[in-house]
């Protein structure tokens, strides 16, 4: 989101989604295929729809961009101020300030939850779209049709288009899309397409088509109706698919959790081994040291009764 606002986003085209590098899930199941990341509100799935959404002139009620304090003429969004109408009209028709007005103007197209981004506004391209069966960003509708030829885009929109033939014969307030080779179900039909491209599912069709090749069978690249499905749940059992929809969809990232808690342990345990190893060896050390040192005394206690035993013996004379 950040970097939506920057005005310098790059376009990231991702082909495989690891544990990782997961899409955020989108919780919108009125979200089409395109998306403006400016107001965060427009979707169609339509690019010449988005283009205009795009290029249409916008404007701001005057109290919110400007204002005439005394004989200063100030310029809010600009930060500029001056004492001569003629140089404020002038500023008003330069490019900066165009474009920083259209860019306001878009955003708060978006409401209060998307004003968020008025802070974090830099001079650059106010022009930032998404593909949300890829989640890919651009900063262009060129960049973004050029997208759109991509094969995996391609792969993506053929299951969108089919998931929407399905959609006329269900009701589309408790349906639910669901993969048959990864059991995997969701309320949201974007989350099912970018499912596809998840390493949990890119495995498992892996395997199927193995399993088909041994057993002399070729398996069929268009063969979308028999693995993605759009089900009606009954009124009875709506809750309980919604409640295994979820299930469903948060299964990766419940395995990433626990991945990250199963390596913070090994570290903790890996640290305190060493910890444990040094105390005993400690321990050692020291009992060692006691055991000389007792030994020690020992020694010493019989080198001088010896030396007593010694001084106290008296000498004899040995005549020749």
């Amino acid at each position: 989101e950040i970097r939506l606002a920057s005005g310098q986003l790059m376009g990231d085209d991702l082909s495989l989604l690891t544990a990782g590098e997961l899409s955020p899930y989108i919780s919108d199941p009125t979200l089409k295929l395109f998306q403006c990341a400016v107001c965060n509100k427009f979707t169609s799935d339509s690019l010449e729809a988005l283009s205009v959404h795009v290029s249409s002139e916008r404007s701001l009620p005057e109290e919110e961009w400007r204002a005439v304090i005394g004989d200063i003429y100030q310029c809010k969004l600009c930060n500029y101020n001056t004492q001569l109408k003629a140089n404020f009209q002038l500023h008003c028709k330069t490019d900066k300030h165009m474009q920083k007005y259209q860019l306001v103007a878009h955003i708060k197209e978006g409401g209060k939850n998307n004003e968020w981004r008025l802070k974090c506004i830099a001079i650059g391209n106010p022009v930032h779209l998404k593909c949300n069966a890829c989640d890919y960003y651009t900063n262009s509708v060129d960049k973004l049709r050029l997208h759109t030829t991509n094969h995996r885009h391609e792969a993506a929109l053929k299951l969108y288009k089919h998931l929407q033939k399905q959609e006329g014969a269900v009701n589309s307030e408790s349906c639910y899309y669901y993969c048959a080779v990864c059991d995997y179900s969701t309320k949201v039909k974007l989350n099912l397409v970018q499912h596809v491209r998840s390493v949990k599912h890119q495995q498992t069709e892996g395997l199927r088509k193995l399993q088909l090749h041994q057993q002399g069978l070729a398996a069929e690249e268009d063969n979308l109706s028999e693995i993605f499905f759009v089900k009606d749940c009954p009124p009875n059992e709506l809750e309980t698919a919604s409640l295994g929809a979820r299930t469903c969809e948060d299964d990766l990232t419940e395995q990433q959790l626990r991945a990250t808690s199963e390596e913070q342990s090994e570290e903790a345990e890996g640290a305190a081994k060493p910890a444990a190893v040094a105390e005993e060896e400690e321990k050692d050390t020291s009992e060692r040291d006691n055991s000389e040192g007792k030994n020690s005394n020992k020694d010493s206690g019989k080198t001088l009764a010896s030396f007593t035993f010694l001084s106290s013996t008296p000498c004899l004379a040995i005549s020749p």
